[in-house]
């Protein structure tokens, strides 16, 4: 139970990172969900290691490496500063490291949540997460509703990163999008079913919300 309430948390603090990260684009805020983050990662990794998991490494790993190989060798050959090579390896905004490790990351902490939680606490933390990330998109529309801006789509944040959070935007629905279809996968039947469709029907208008947001802020990247 411990360890599904704390996946949940890790679920919950990246959600708010990148919430913040598309509201502020570079702005100096929300730094500390990250290291939140990365500790829920880690005690459920402890966990469930010293619980018997064992690391297994799939067909696809050759191919993952080889790609990691393949851009670290571009990244020598292109990179022209100590700050592109971070920029471009673990930045939030277009690390490809960085992308990668918070990827394993979020299925370690679905799979911890699915296993180690029973179905009406799965269902309540699907929900918040759902709630969470609507009501944050819901805040986005209004800041810019209260600053005049709802009407010219390339000014919609205050700031010109409109394309950084449009990219940030789409990480987000995809995850919605990837809940979405589980949530009636394997529907089950009676209580199940209806809280499965249930759960459907706020992922898909989550989902709706984050997409609209995502036009508005006239990115080309958004979904």
């Amino acid at each position: 139970m411990v360890v599904a309430v704390v996946a949940w948390l890790g679920l919950l603090f990246l959600s708010g990172f990148l919430w913040t990260k598309i509201a502020f684009g570079t702005q100096g805020t929300g730094w500390l969900y990250l290291p939140a983050f990365g500790a829920c990662v880690v005690f459920v990794l402890v966990v469930r290691v010293f619980g018997g998991a064992q690391l297994v490494f799939g067909r696809s790993a050759p191919w993952l490496a080889l790609f990691v190989f393949w851009f670290l060798i571009r990244l020598i050959l292109d990179a022209s500063t100590i700050s592109d090579v971070l920029g471009y390896t673990i930045g939030y905004a277009e690390g490809i490291l960085f992308a990668v490790a918070v990827g394993v990351a979020i299925r370690l902490l679905l799979d911890a949540l699915s296993e180690s939680a029973p179905g009406m606490l799965r269902w309540w933390a699907a929900m918040l997460l759902l709630a969470f990330n609507m009501w944050s998109a819901i805040q986005v529309e209004e800041a810019a509703v209260v600053a005049g801006r709802l009407d010219r789509r390339y000014a919609f944040l205050a700031n010109d990163t409109y394309q950084l959070s449009g990219a940030l935007v789409s990480v987000l629905a995809l995850i919605l999008a990837a809940l979405l279809v589980r949530s009636v996968y394997g529907q089950g039947q009676g209580m199940t079913r209806i809280l499965n469709w249930s759960l459907f029907a706020a992922a898909a208008l989550t989902f709706g919300v984050i997409v609209r947001v995502a036009q508005l802020l006239g990115s080309n990247s958004g979904p």
